[in-house]
């Protein structure tokens, strides 16, 4: 038999740019039957229009700009030559993918609860570009076993993920119908330690004045009022000397001799188990006093 006639075909008549459809070939002999032919035969000879469009290499069309191009096969077996045509449109590119991740910077692993994660959406395009949609994307989270809770922020705060409680939460989002191709997983677990603040109104006490130092623990999920006393707060002088008095409102820390003093609070945490310290220079100073002038219109004090 020999080749009466052949035909090109695509599921689609119009592509995106980027997209890279597949020409079907089908080749009827002499005989009525018709036979598929891939695109990459030898006897098959390919050829664009226009190739500013779109071109075409065995059978595979790579989509460039928006326009009509006629993509043309030969089909040459040294006996018969037979050759055909079909037109497509393209387009310009469409949404493909929504794509999350773990915003640049921020760190991995297990999120304690209080502590916040950022991640990001990202919409790629048939062509390859991509444009971030944090802000305008849907967010959502699920436990993953029944157990786990976070806060998810949508709009200005799109993405901003806040650890409630322990568990494993799925971090989805939505964005113009589409879904994100796959979901991160975030591990909840307790709170941790931060810090340990020794808080004073001034770093400097004149000599015979008193000031007020406090302590806070600093988790990521609160910041709780530590009370100190002559276990958990001492001092060491480096050429300055205090008086040290505990209360129920906090530590008073009285000047007696210029110079400066290290001081050396001990926090163990109920929450965490763990022994923390945090140390704070005083230095004493001389006394000032400051005197205030009242200078009336008349230019009298």
């Amino acid at each position: 038999p020999t080749a009466l006639s052949l035909e090109l075909a695509t599921p689609e008549e119009s592509w995106p740019v980027g997209r890279q459809p597949v020409f079907n070939v089908f080749v009827t002999y002499s005989d009525g039957e018709v036979h598929p032919v891939t695109g990459d035969d030898w006897r098959i000879t390919w050829k664009s229009e226009d190739t500013s469009v779109a071109t075409v290499s065995e059978g595979i069309v790579t989509t460039l700009k928006p326009g009509v191009v006629t993509i043309n096969a030969s089909f040459d077996d040294s006996i018969v030559l037979k050759e055909a045509s079909e037109t497509i449109e393209v387009v310009a590119a469409i949404p493909e993918r929504l794509l999350i991740s773990v915003a640049n910077g921020e760190p991995l692993g297990p999120l304690p609860i209080g502590a916040t994660r950022q991640y990001t959406a990202l919409v790629a395009y048939t062509n390859g570009d991509t444009h971030t949609v944090t802000n305008e994307a849907l967010w959502y989270a699920e436990p993953i076993y029944g157990y786990g809770e976070v806060e998810v922020g949508q709009g200005d705060n799109g993405g901003q993920v806040v650890a409630r409680e322990v568990g494993q939460v799925s971090i989805a989002a939505d964005w113009q119908m589409l879904a994100s191709a796959a979901n991160e997983t975030v591990d909840v677990v307790p709170a941790q330690f931060l810090s340990l603040e020794l808080r004073t109104p001034t770093d400097v006490v004149g000599e015979g004045l008193t000031l007020m130092l406090t302590a806070y623990a600093h988790y990521t999920d609160e910041v709780i009022p530590v009370i100190l006393d002559m276990y958990t707060l001492s001092y060491e002088s480096t050429g300055g000397d205090i008086d040290v008095a505990f209360s129920a409102e906090g530590v008073s820390i009285t000047g007696l001799i210029k110079g400066t003093v290290e001081l050396k609070g001990t926090y163990t945490s109920e929450k965490t188990g763990g022994t923390h310290e945090m140390f704070k220079t005083i230095t004493v100073a001389d006394n000032f006093y400051t005197v205030r002038v009242r200078v009336y219109d008349d230019g009298l004090l």
